[in-house]
């Protein structure tokens, strides 16, 4: 950037040849005309560039989890934020459309509790069921470790309806689970009706699940090795019809009930008037 100090024909603003002129308060600049830089439009990169829209969905939901996000951030990856770390991670496993079971949603050795623990895991229209089975000698707890927490992300693709979006991320966050050590257990994680919703509207999904220790105040303190799994959702066209029903049933009460509520405050309102 250029300074010009003895102005010969006054201010000197705008562009001359490769040369861009800028007055800012009472002094003028000089700068370099940014040059044109072609975009490559070969297959190979429009497909390496479509992939930053789902890579930019992926980091930003894990990101917005606490629990995931303080791990990420303390990671030793080299990236300015948790958010560029998870896109540092992640970027070479999805494809141009969507995750896959290669992506992550823990990372690194830093605060690390052991290997995936999860020996089965499955999602049906009740939600998501996790056999783990934790190794004493891997999985001893710490002093200060007071719970666990399990973290299930999910990834559904593939929608029934063609103009619907590609892929969605959801999570089901449970506190306070019941753990056993050298013994096999299982937890459910139950489906909301939002969920329960998406879940006839895909006909695919992928889940990502980790176990988080945390100490008596609620915070972090280790993780397990994300267990990912890909699945078909299995189900009729009359069940899904059905789901549909009941979920636009319950919409419409609500929607009644809202109104109710309303017209009833109005006149209340009217009458102490």
């Amino acid at each position: 950037m250029g300074k010009l100090k003895n102005k010969v024909l006054g201010d000197v603003t705008g562009k001359v040849g490769n040369v861009v002129f800028r007055v800012k308060g009472k002094k003028s600049y000089a700068y370099a005309s940014p040059q044109k830089v072609k975009v490559s439009q070969t297959p190979q990169a429009k497909k390496a560039r479509s992939k930053f829209t789902p890579l930019s969905k992926f980091a930003s939901f894990i990101n917005s989890i606490p629990e995931l996000k303080y791990f990420w951030a303390n990671s030793d990856i080299k990236a300015s934020s948790s958010y560029h770390k998870i896109s540092k991670e992640n970027y070479k496993a999805l494809l141009f459309n969507r995750p896959t079971v290669k992506n992550r949603i823990t990372t690194g050795n830093k605060g690390f509790w052991g290997d995936d623990p999860v020996t089965i895991s499955s999602i049906n229209e009740s939600g998501i069921r996790i056999e783990a089975f934790l190794d004493m000698n891997r999985f001893m707890p710490l002093e200060e470790e007071t719970e666990v927490t399990a973290i299930a992300v999910i990834c559904f693709y593939n929608p029934i309806k063609r103009w619907a979006k590609y892929f969605i991320l959801d999570k089901l966050i449970q506190d306070n689970i019941k753990i056993e050590l050298d013994e096999l257990f299982e937890i459910r994680l139950p489906f909301t009706e939002e969920l329960l919703n998406k879940y006839y509207s895909f006909q695919n999904s992928i889940l990502y699940f980790t176990f988080i220790t945390k100490d008596k105040n609620g915070y972090p303190i280790r993780f397990t090795i994300n267990h990912t799994c890909e699945f078909v959702h299995e189900f009729s066209k009359k069940e899904r019809n059905a789901s549909y029903k009941i979920q636009r049933s319950k919409k419409v009460k609500r929607i009644k009930d809202d109104l109710t509520g309303y017209l009833k405050k109005i006149f209340y309102i009217g009458k102490k008037v």
